[in-house]
């Protein structure tokens, strides 16, 4: 048996994704976040990666488990605040653009593992813009960079930390990315000999 590790493949299909964006709370910046998953079928050390578009370099010994969300914050205690449960690994500098800007994830080499150019008009939904829902992708495998896979979250303030919840969850023309998994290749067995 060989294993090759979802880490050899991780410019094409990347484990960790951006999956929600609190990009214009209403009144300040301090409730503004972004939701990150991981998407494989193993932990993702994050020692070493970074954010652009805001701030944040990952500490060392960041692991994101299988399946597992977790939020970066403009302001860790007001976000923890209205969140108590919430799994938040730190906190950005700088603000998101409520016009809209480009977000990317950035691994240890300075790749790009998911990136999103956002806007706050058609043909992005506006309800984010101004207060109350996020940007939310539609389902955990959609491609972030699309437009067509984004749309408003269903109650204000979205749900960070967790799935989300979209106004409309049907759009048309979103495509699918597959998350890195693990590839076991089971060698060619000798044949049996007479």
């Amino acid at each position: 048996l060989f294993i090759i590790s979802t880490s050899a493949k991780a410019a094409s299909s990347p484990q960790i994704r951006i999956t929600e964006i609190m990009y214009d709370p209403p009144g300040t910046a301090v409730r503004e976040f972004i939701e990150i998953y991981n998407g494989s079928d193993t932990n993702a050390d994050l020692s070493g990666w970074s954010m652009s578009g805001v701030t944040y370099n990952f500490p060392n010994g960041t692991i994101l488990a299988p399946g597992q969300y977790a939020v970066i914050a403009n302001d860790e205690s007001i976000l923890q605040a209205d969140h108590p449960s919430l799994d938040i690994l730190g906190e950005y500098s700088g603000d998101l653009e409520g016009s809209g800007e480009t977000i990317k994830i950035l691994d240890q080499l300075g790749e790009t593992a998911s990136e999103v150019t956002y806007g706050s008009s058609s043909p992005w939904p506006s309800s984010p813009y101004d207060g109350g829902p996020t940007l939310s992708l539609i389902r955990n495998s959609a491609d972030e960079s699309m437009v067509e896979c984004w749309s408003e979250s269903s109650t204000n303030g979205g749900t960070p930390g967790a799935l989300n919840s979209v106004a409309n969850n049907n759009q048309t023309g979103c495509l699918d990315k597959d998350y890195s998994q693990t590839i076991v290749v089971t060698p060619p067995q000798p044949e049996p000999q007479p």
